[in-house]
């Protein structure tokens, strides 16, 4: 059972924190809150934290733990992420409220499919207006918290498993009626344990994280960890280039997907690519985080 709260304030002691051995969550406890002009913004998952804990081996270069042990563990403050990446209908509520131009659809049609076409700063717009809009503060999701929400808990490629399975997700061969062609509707595959839709696939997404440079040479695996999960991430409006999240109905997974020796840390380009900010596509959308 999900509980919907048209929310005016969720105090941090009702969040559902305590995750059970093998990750999964209660029924998610999901926040819509009022704009002022009397609509709705996005669905909000709240997103389960706790867990346990491991030592800060990230600077010391040396991580023997699962990389779902050591995103859960730097999460420390609750947070709440949007159930569904934007769609077309809740980001062409703000271009009207704000007479900014509408995104092109690239002809696929608009409603509950992902926007597209828009650019990182457009997103950071986007979640500045929804801020002021509530009265709470709306943001992108670090890749840190991103990572979180898209794991789930669990320590497999996917939350569902460890190979791609037919209807799933939105990707180049994910065996869809979309798949290679365009976006699907916002939800149209089954939702992660945490009761959050379309983290693998269809639109990859925008973080608030500027993509950095590592000076020094590592292992494939660390150098992603230091790069990937910096201890203390700094938001910054001008970088150059910023960390995108997830897949997207282009992606052909089977032949991007690579496994770690350590089975229990897949990695995936997904989890490692960059965008510049100018950059619109038909494959970048928008997951946005309210902060609690």
């Amino acid at each position: 059972m999900i509980a919907i709260l048209v929310a005016t304030h969720l105090c941090a002691a009702e969040l559902p924190i305590d995750l059970s051995e093998d990750g999964d969550a209660s029924s998610p406890h999901i926040i819509k809150d009022v704009l002022k002009f009397g609509k709705f913004g996005p669905e909000m998952v709240v997103v389960p934290i706790g867990g346990k804990r491991v030592a800060n081996c990230i600077p010391k270069r040396v991580c023997d733990e699962t990389i779902t042990d050591i995103v859960r563990s730097m999460i420390t403050s609750p947070y709440a992420i949007s159930r569904y990446e934007i769609t077309f209908d809740e980001y062409d509520l703000y271009c009207e409220a704000t007479g900014r131009p509408k995104p092109e659809d690239n002809g696929w049609g608009r409603g509950s499919r992902p926007v597209i076409f828009v650019a990182w700063k457009d997103a950071l717009r986007y979640v500045d207006w929804m801020s002021e809009q509530t009265g709470f503060t709306y943001r992108l999701p670090s890749v840190v918290e991103w990572e979180h929400a898209a794991r789930a808990g669990k320590h497999t490629a996917y939350w569902w498993g460890s190979e791609i399975e037919a209807n799933r997700a939105n990707c180049s061969d994910c065996g869809t009626k979309w798949s290679g062609l365009q976006t699907a509707p916002v939800g149209s595959f089954p939702p992660n344990p945490w009761g959050i839709y379309d983290m693998h696939g269809n639109v990859s997404e925008f973080t608030q994280d500027c993509a950095v440079k590592n000076k020094r040479r590592l292992s494939p695996f660390r150098s992603r960890l230091m790069n990937e999960f910096r201890a203390k991430p700094e938001f910054i409006r001008d970088c150059a280039r910023v960390r995108s999240k997830g897949f997207n109905w282009l992606t052909t997974y089977q032949l991007a997907f690579r496994r770690e020796s350590d089975q229990n840390n897949p990695s995936f380009p997904e989890r490692f690519v960059t965008t510049p900010i100018q950059n619109k596509t038909a494959a970048k959308g928008i997951r946005v985080v309210r902060e609690m």
